[in-house]
């Protein structure tokens, strides 16, 4: 299955894969993020393209405060990701997260 977007413009569609998707927060005009059950993805609108940002987590919300965004998962605990430095740290249990 893949989800598609009429292209007025251009007169045509898009297609993008399908997946479940928790929340979509706008990163800057034309990019969003996409907390979804195989991790956070960046979804460009303007170049139909989709990045895989953090893999492997079930991503269930989102907070961005500047470059850092902030991914809350599923039994995965708390991700930071730098998107300048495209640099990721993980906050579990074993690091000091409350459960």
């Amino acid at each position: 299955q893949k989800l598609s977007c009429y292209l007025i413009k251009e007169d045509r569609f898009r297609e993008y894969p399908v997946q479940p998707v928790s929340a979509f927060p706008e990163l800057s005009p034309g990019k969003l993020l996409l907390t979804t059950s195989r991790g956070l993805l960046l979804l460009d609108k303007n170049q139909g393209t989709v990045e895989t940002l953090v893999e492997g987590s079930l991503t269930q919300d989102v907070v961005v405060t500047g470059y850092t965004i902030w991914v809350a998962t599923c039994r995965d605990g708390l991700i930071r990701y730098d998107y300048d430095k495209q640099l990721t740290e993980r906050f579990t249990t074993e690091s000091g997260l409350p459960s």
